[in-house]
C-alpha cells in the first residue's frame, strides 16, 4: 500500500509540474547578479591590461601576494595558451564558505574554453582569482 501511495504522489507531482509549464530555473539573487557583474568588470580590466586598476580591488592578502608584473605575466600566458577572448559561455555563483563568494565565468577563447574564477571576501574585495581550462 505504501508503494502505491508513493507512486501516486510522484505521479501527481509530475502532472502538476507538466501542467504548470515545467520546471523553471530560479532567478539569480540580487547579490549573485552583483557578484557576476563585479567579476565581469574585473575580467574586462584584465583584458584591457588595466592591471593597476585591477589590483586596487585586492584584499590585503592578495595585495601582499600578487604584483602587477606577476598578473601581466599570468595573463600573457593565458593569451598564449588560449588565444583571444571571444565570449562568455556561462556563469555560476557559489558560496564555498561563510564570507566568500566565488564567481565562475565560463569563457570561449580562440583555442579552447577557460573557466575564469573570482573569489570575493565579505567586503567584496578580490580574495583570489584563477583561469583554468574548461573540462
Amino acid at each position: 500500500m505504501l508503494k502505491h501511495t508513493t507512486r501516486l504522489a510522484i505521479l501527481c507531482s509530475v502532472i502538476a509540474i507538466a501542467s504548470s509549464g515545467g520546471v523553471r530555473a530560479a532567478q539569480p539573487s540580487p547579490e549573485d547578479t552583483e557578484a557576476v557583474a563585479h567579476a565581469k568588470q574585473l575580467f574586462q580590466l584584465l583584458r584591457d591590461d588595466k592591471v593597476e586598476e585591477f589590483v586596487k580591488e585586492f584584499n590585503a592578502q592578495m595585495a601582499a601576494a600578487a604584483t602587477p608584473e606577476k598578473i601581466r605575466s599570468f595573463m600573457e600566458a593565458v593569451r598564449q595558451q588560449a588565444g583571444g577572448f571571444e565570449s562568455f559561455i556561462d556563469e555560476r555563483v557559489d558560496r564555498p564558505q561563510p564570507g566568500i563568494t566565488a564567481v565562475m565565468l565560463g569563457c570561449k577563447y580562440e583555442k579552447n574554453g577557460v573557466n575564469a574564477m573570482f573569489a570575493f571576501d565579505a567586503e567584496k574585495k578580490l580574495a583570489g582569482f584563477s583561469f583554468r581550462p574548461r573540462p
